[in-house]
């Protein structure tokens, strides 16, 4: 299968249209957001590269990269969430995705609903608030944890 021919799939199942460069890049709505990977994931894209959120002010932006390394084709795939920030986790999918989704639940304060062992990865879990967040407050002391 070629990148084109799996955009086409994604088209065709889903209703998305895709950007192609040297990947596919596809922005979902949250619901989509498991029913696709899981499409891709079917599609022989098993190859977890990464996990990363943005905070935006009004919304997050959560993007996903997976790959088929034989099939030489990369997915990038995109929601964007409301300040909420839940979503169907992916760790049942792709291992990798277990301890992506603990950090940026530690740092974002997004909810992976379904997620095996959702709490804090990086920060005690007295901790309060979310460091990434635009409106975590940086003039405020915190004690170093230790």
């Amino acid at each position: 299968m070629t990148q084109s021919e799996l955009a086409g799939q994604i088209k065709e199942r889903f209703g998305y249209d895709s950007q192609l460069d040297q990947e596919i890049k596809i922005l979902v709505d949250p619901g989509d957001w498991r029913p696709v990977a899981q499409f891709l994931k079917d599609s022989g894209l098993d190859y977890f590269s990464f996990m990363t959120a943005t905070d935006k002010r009004e919304t997050f932006v959560l993007l996903t990269r997976v790959e088929n390394l034989s099939g030489k084709i990369a997915v990038h795939l995109s929601c964007r969430l409301d300040s909420n920030g839940k979503i169907e986790s992916l760790a049942g999918l792709w291992a990798g995705a277990d301890w992506m989704e603990r950090e940026i639940f530690d740092l974002f304060g997004i909810e992976f609903e379904g997620h095996p062992h959702m709490r804090r990865i990086l920060l005690p879990e007295e901790y309060q608030g979310f460091p990434l967040r635009k409106e975590f407050p940086l003039d405020q002391r915190y004690e170093p944890y230790r």
